[in-house]
């Protein structure tokens, strides 16, 4: 996500800071749910992963992810407009496991990029969540990168 990267980078992270920050704090904690959910997409060229679009059920993975302290105001923003999403929704109380999905990050390979992998792992995520009964999922991009997918 571009606005992570330029946060980051302003606050003196180089891109290895930024991708150990990221993988330590957000999706270092999320990797046990987001392999037992069976909901997240993956992109594979000869055997190697180059892409993955991570997808949660909402009741397991309603609000923004954990962030590195260096991104709370990020965060404040992300947990804002799930909030207001959810309240959309009649709270999370009104809403069911496999109703609604979660999309809480997707990835490609920098070498492997322009080539719509991740227009096609979205793709192919909603067809495995239509399959699963769910009625949507949500998204929150912060940026024309993201919102190109």
């Amino acid at each position: 996500e571009p606005v992570i990267r330029d946060v980051l980078g302003a606050k003196g992270f180089d891109a290895a800071l930024r991708v150990g920050a990221v993988r330590d704090a957000c999706f270092g904690p999320m990797k046990d749910a987001l392999v037992a959910s069976g909901l997240s997409t993956v992109a594979l060229c000869g055997g190697r992963v180059v892409g993955v679009r991570f997808t949660l059920d909402w009741k397991d993975a309603a609000g923004p992810p954990p962030f590195p302290a260096e991104l709370d105001e990020y965060r404040k923003m992300w947990k804002a407009k799930d909030d207001a999403w959810m309240a959309s929704k009649g709270g999370l109380e009104a809403m069911g496991r496999g109703e609604y999905a979660h999309w809480v990050g997707i990835a490609v390979d920098g070498a492997f990029g322009r080539r719509g992998i991740a227009t096609e792992l979205y793709r192919r995520n909603v067809e495995l969540l239509r399959k699963k009964g769910f009625k949507g999922a949500v998204a929150e991009t912060a940026s024309a990168f993201s919102e190109k997918a």
